[in-house]
């Protein structure tokens, strides 16, 4: 048996990759090839295999990794043994709550864990924990192993500093298949609920409590705590017996928090759920009954964050029943605003979108039809400390009245509730938030306009406005915009997938003009073209465009042209977008907007773009074009002036070219 085994010397394949920094299969290969530089330098044979898997002394894997200098860890030997295991028989997930336990109890009392018999440990415990709502339970199922298992937790403790720290490492190295199947949130995902948490908790004078009623998400309601920070007073409220709620307890007793199992007398507690996610996708009626217990659970100006499935919190249902279940939770008042959060907020790296309902109290001084809830989707937004800032801000001026009168929203949009259950669509509307004209009045938009016309004139070219007034508008600041979904819902565009084109077929500078990614992201490129004959035989079904529609593309960046020519072939990933121009959408001003989208955002269907009044739609559609004609001639230019300076340079440098100044009557 190589090395001396320890209670620490433990430590799997999968441990191994963990601690060196790389992926599992890398160790494997460093099994077959043991050369190193030329030296033959032995994997760590196995001291032990358990159910066909393998274990290595961690003192073995230690000395082989500084040895080699293999992985991309230089401290190792330092951090080893926050990746090695115990030395015992127990199943991982009783091994595991054990060692939370030990690491609780030795947080709460300064214990010094080490050579103490089991039933001390136990004995301890009792005492901190007298009604055995965390601790004893735990550690009594370890049974003899507790001693092993409580030097191993009194030295990780040391070397990860404190028992705190050694606590947050046991919880995010050994991740139960239970949690993982939990969609678990990313790190931006927590610091976005836990700002908006910790904004609405210290909206409200008094004492702040945070209570999750369902044990649904012991680190989201961790990160509400952790913004609220070290100098504000909060208590944790965690009722029943769970297996999630004693889990609760052990970890914010160990994080130095207060925790309760009763509310203050005349404390709401600010509620904090996230509703059943199984294997990141859960049943819609589950998630709805879910969400309507912790809203008839609450008391009058109480509030809540409740965190679910975009799919079922803001999106259209297509069952009847679950639309039905979904509109009376809305009308009984408490939901005062409905997010639709950024991309990428589950850790296992899935496709989920996460929903956000935030309630408060019940307004029962408005009217059901004049009630309005504040919606935003944030589906394209990346969570940057500036926009979860001005979310939270959105997200605490919903829940009064007086601050939805007075607020200048970012992101939120405020909607008739009536409005909402009349319909069957969504309840957040893609690409729904405020999109305002940034002109500060009609006048002086005149006058920057003419400027900017001016100087183009000065410049030898044509007024771009050649042939039109300007006039001030009376509306100067309204919504300009609308989402590509609510657009081709409402029949205002039509939007066709690319023909799937083998881009490798060959191409001519001649014949049917093909449009590809390629081509919308550098339109002025090389023209590809295919015969019609083989066109027609290869792929019979190629849509066509007609003049006016725009091609897009949502990767890698949004980008968009206008094919004023027709007739042309859109090749799979690009789209056609068909607009209307007598119900106001502009090919031009689309187009436009797309360009200027954030270079990632990738949900094309939450897009907004422009709808311009139906009788501006012709006139503006002609003054873009002649626009977008000056643009290319502006590029040609300055594509001449480059070559030109380039050539002067060359020339002069060589000495093949000459320059000397002209001189008139009146001197050089």
């Amino acid at each position: 048996m190589p090395g001396e085994i320890t209670a620490t010397d433990f430590m799997s394949l999968a441990d191994i990759a963990s601690l060196a920094h790389v992926q599992r299969a890398v160790v494997s290969m460093w099994r077959r090839r043991p050369s190193v530089r030329g030296e033959l330098v032995p994997f760590p044979e196995p001291f032990e295999t358990r159910e066909g898997q393998e274990f290595f002394a961690m003192s073995d894997v230690v000395a082989w990794l500084e040895t080699t200098g293999r992985g991309n860890n230089c401290d190792v030997r330092a951090d080893a043994l926050g990746h090695a295991r115990p030395f015992v028989l127990l199943d991982d997930a009783v091994m595991l709550t054990a060692l939370d336990a030990l690491l609780c109890l030795k947080a709460r009392t300064g214990l010094d864990l080490v050579e103490l018999p089991a039933d001390e440990i136990v004995t301890h415990a009792s005492e901190a924990d007298p009604t055995d709502d965390h601790l004893v339970r735990e550690l009594v199922a370890a049974g003899d192993d507790l001693s092993t298992l409580a030097a191993y937790a009194e030295r990780l403790s040391d070397s990860m500093w404190d028992a705190a720290s050694a606590h947050h490492r046991i919880r995010t190295r050994w991740t139960t298949r239970s949690v993982r199947s939990r969609a678990e949130l990313s790190g931006g995902a927590l610091d976005l609920l836990g700002e908006i948490g910790a904004a609405i908790a210290l909206d409200v004078e008094g004492d702040i409590v945070i209570h999750d009623p369902l044990s649904s998400d012991t680190d989201l309601v961790d990160a509400v705590l952790t913004q609220l920070g070290e100098g504000v007073s909060a208590h944790v409220l965690v009722s029943g017996d769970s297996v999630g709620a004693r889990a609760a307890r052990r970890l914010h007793w160990t994080q130095g928090r207060t925790v309760v199992d009763a509310a203050p007398e005349g404390i709401l507690p600010l509620v904090v759920s996230r509703v059943p996610v199984p294997d990141g996708a859960s049943d819609p009626a589950s998630v709805l009954k879910s969400a309507d217990d912790v809203q008839l659970d609450l008391r009058d100006q109480q509030r809540a964050l409740v965190v679910g499935p975009a799919s079922v919190m803001c999106d259209a249902l297509r069952d009847a029943e679950l639309d039905q279940q979904r509109d009376h939770f809305i009308r009984l008042g408490r939901l005062r605003c409905a997010l639709r959060l950024p991309l990428g907020l589950v850790a296992d790296g899935s496709r989920l979108v996460l929903g956000l309902w935030v309630l408060g109290g019940e307004p029962a001084s408005v009217r059901v039809e004049a009630r309005r809830l504040a919606t935003a989707d944030l589906t394209n937004e990346a969570p940057q400390p500036d926009v979860v800032n001005d979310v939270a801000t959105d997200v605490v001026a919903s829940l009064t009245d007086s601050s939805r009168a007075t607020h200048a929203f970012r992101y939120a949009r405020l909607h008739l509730t009536s409005l909402l259950l009349a319909g069957s669509g969504p309840i957040v509307a893609l690409g729904s938030g405020p999109d305002r004209v940034t002109m500060r009045s009609g006048a002086a938009g005149v006058v920057g306009v003419s400027q900017m016309a001016a100087e183009l004139e000065e410049q030898a070219w044509l007024s771009p406005l050649d042939g039109v007034t300007l006039e001030p508008g009376e509306a100067a600041g309204s919504d300009v915009g609308i989402s590509i979904d609510a657009a081709e819902r409402g029949g205002l565009v039509s939007i066709h997938s690319g023909s799937r084109i083998d881009v490798a077929a060959p191409a001519t500078l001649s014949g049917v003009r093909i449009v590809d990614a390629q081509a919308v992201h550098d339109p002025a490129g090389p023209r590809r073209g295919l015969d019609p004959l083989e066109l027609e035989q290869s792929w019979p079904r190629a849509r066509r465009t007609e003049p006016g529609d725009v091609i897009f593309c949502a990767s890698p960046r949004p980008a968009a042209v206008v094919d004023h020519e027709g007739f042309s072939v859109v090749a799979f990933p690009a789209r056609l977008l068909r607009c209307s121009p007598d119900r106001g959408m502009v090919p031009e001003a689309v187009a436009r907007a797309i360009n200027d989208l954030p270079s990632h955002s990738p949900r094309w269907r939450n897009w907004r773009v422009p709808q311009v009044p139906v009788d501006q739609a012709a006139i503006l559609g002609t003054v873009l074009r002649q626009l977008g004609s000056d643009e290319i001639r502006t590029r040609e230019r300055l594509s001449r002036l480059s070559s030109l300076a380039k050539e002067l340079a060359q020339g002069v440098a060589a000495g093949a070219l000459i320059l000397t100044p002209k001189t008139t009557e009146e001197g050089p």
